[in-house]
């Protein structure tokens, strides 16, 4: 009897290991992000806006960014898909931000990536970062991390 068991017991483990779940190794689907933020980081404090909008003009483009006490600005040089490197050497490239205090910071590093410019559909996506100089007080630094705007209204200006 006890062999009897132990048969009955092999063979429903022999097919419940069988039946296991196939793997399916296919891609995972793209999923795209249809969110509308623009949002970043100033030394670690997350840095959140309730208005934003994209622009356009002359071959140049802008993303603005703003809440009730705080302005952020992106200025790029053209109105295209690209890296935009803020540096000495590219003074169109500009990243600006005004504290709640009224402090100007004009980034003296950085970069600006537009991933989406779409005219048609009218939007643009991007990321950011950056170093950012009081421009009266050159002791006093911000570090700008995590940027991204993702489907900010785009409009010619």
């Amino acid at each position: 009897m006890k062999t009897k068991h132990l048969i009955i017991l092999l063979f429903i483990a022999t097919i419940a290991s069988s039946c296991g779940k196939d793997e399916d190794n296919s891609p995972a689907p793209i999923v795209e992000d249809t969110a509308v933020y623009f949002k970043c980081k100033l030394n670690g404090r997350e840095y959140i806006d309730d208005t934003r909008f994209a622009d356009y003009f002359d071959g140049t483009s802008r993303v603005v960014s703003y809440n009730d006490v705080e302005l952020m600005r992106l200025d790029m040089s053209k109105d295209t898909l690209g890296v935009y490197v803020i540096n000495t050497n590219n003074p169109e490239n500009k990243i600006t931000y005004i504290d709640s205090l009224q402090r100007v910071y004009i980034a003296i590093s950085g970069s600006i990536t537009i991933t989406q410019f779409d005219k048609i559909k009218q939007y643009a996506s991007g990321v950011f970062t950056a170093v950012l100089q009081d421009e009266k007080n050159v002791n006093n630094k911000i570090t700008l991390t995590d940027g991204k705007f993702n489907r900010v209204l785009l409009e010619p200006f």
